[in-house]
């Protein structure tokens, strides 16, 4: 499928970064206190994920909220219930 009409420009910037907000938790597996909060897309699709940003291990992952743009767009059947069919 070719979308046609959908064009993005390119990054003026070299490198892309996301925001990693700190979160007021504790690691489980190290005992760190650098914990981060940031968009992520993962094999169940996007999600945000709380790491450690010490040992990188994955605290917890969050549905993003229909006012969170992760991803900058949603289907418009992102909240329908599913049917037998699909």
């Amino acid at each position: 499928m070719i979308l046609k009409g959908v064009y993005y420009s390119r990054p003026a910037e070299q490198y892309l970064t996301v925001e990693r907000a700190p979160v007021a938790d504790r690691c489980p597996e190290c005992d760190g206190d650098d914990v981060r909060r940031y968009p992520a897309f993962t094999a169940r699709g996007p999600k945000f994920v709380v790491k450690c940003q010490r040992c990188l291990a994955l605290v917890r992952e969050e549905e993003p909220s229909i006012d969170e743009a992760h991803p900058p767009f949603w289907p418009l059947t992102r909240q329908w219930d599913c049917s037998r069919a699909g």
